[in-house]
């Protein structure tokens, strides 16, 4: 019983730890890397964090994301955006204080945010609108 108490508490702390690392990287920066290269606008739009599968639990990794050009409105939270800048595949959306955080594209339609640190990849489909 207190193994499995142990494992379970080891999975919330890893899904807490995955959550605050993504907060704490949307004011921070971070790289990635892919084969497309994005045009300036490519960002813009909504866009929807594919689910971590636990033990047959879908889970959201992260907030839907919806990118203008002038800013990032996530959970209900609106932040401004700076300047877009792009290198290679990867997408650098600049906030106030010349903070940045950065995505990366493997196709128009999908794009990744590195964790720092722990090598995890947070992937984003391009919400369609009809």
């Amino acid at each position: 019983m207190l193994n499995v108490n142990v494992r379970q508490q080891s999975r919330d702390l890893c899904m807490r730890t995955i959550y605050w690392l993504f907060l704490v990287a949307s004011i921070g920066a971070a790289a990635g890397c892919g084969g497309y290269r994005p045009a300036p606008d490519t960002i813009q739009g909504a866009w929807r964090a594919e689910s971590f599968d636990l033990r047959g639990l879908k889970v959201p990794i992260s907030p839907e994301i919806e990118f203008t050009s002038n800013s990032m409105n996530t959970a209900g939270q609106a932040l401004r955006i700076e300047r877009i800048e792009l290198k290679g595949p990867e997408v650098t959306v600049y906030f106030p204080a010349n903070v940045g955080l950065t995505f990366a594209f493997e196709s128009k339609d999908r794009m990744f945010f590195a964790l720092p640190f722990i090598d995890y990849r947070i992937y984003y489909n391009r919400i369609r609108t009809q």
